[in-house]
């Protein structure tokens, strides 16, 4: 047999096999691109498939509570622009929806997505839900954001979460309005002293 009739025996012998991996390929496309349908195109445009699959599993157990979503999605943005792993970002999310239903069932259903979020973030932080409750008590229909928000931002500056908390609960005790939680000075609420931290 002369060479070019081997070069093209090879060829039609290949063909199919080669049209078979294009089908599987294709195939593969398609089943992935069904799986995403539903999955927020905010994770899809940042997440690979199977982790933005993954990640929207999550994000629908909240929507399945009645709890909201977009706390959820923008905290695993937050962890995929940052470079942190899909593993450490899928457990961030399900402590966020966790603390997000501890909140819920301290302040009742009526709660705003923006309270249930910060009054998740704080309970993260080891606040007690009694907490939560004594602050929905002191402030009756007004927003809890702002106190909780002020509460959170002395922590991360190194206030005693004890003595911040109490600054907190004496504003909303007096019906202080919200700039007077944002003016909270973090001097006075420092530990200066290792046994200071109580």
């Amino acid at each position: 047999m002369s060479r070019r009739a081997l070069l093209i025996a090879a060829t039609l012998l290949t063909a199919p096999v080669l049209s078979a991996q294009d089908a599987s390929s294709l195939a593969g496309r398609s089943r992935d691109q069904s799986a995403l349908a539903g999955v927020d195109q905010r994770l899809v445009n940042r997440f690979p498939a199977t982790v933005a699959i993954r990640l929207d599993a999550l994000i629908d157990s909240a929507a399945a509570l009645g709890l909201p979503t977009e706390p959820l999605v923008l905290r695993a943005l937050e962890g995929g622009a940052k470079g942190v792993p899909a593993d450490r970002i899928q457990t961030s999310l399900g402590r966020l929806l966790g603390a997000m239903g501890r909140a819920r069932d301290a302040l009742g259903a009526g709660t705003s997505a923006s309270d249930l979020t910060t009054a998740a973030s704080a309970l993260q932080t080891g606040l007690e839900p009694t907490r939560l409750v004594e602050l929905r008590n002191l402030r009756g229909d007004r927003s809890l954001t702002v106190p909780l928000g002020a509460y959170l931002d002395l922590v991360a500056r190194g206030a005693v979460a004890e003595r911040a908390w109490q600054r907190v609960v004496d504003l909303a005790r007096r019906n202080s309005a919200d700039r007077e939680y944002e003016q909270i000075d973090v001097a006075g609420l420092v530990a200066r002293q290792p046994e200071d931290r109580r």
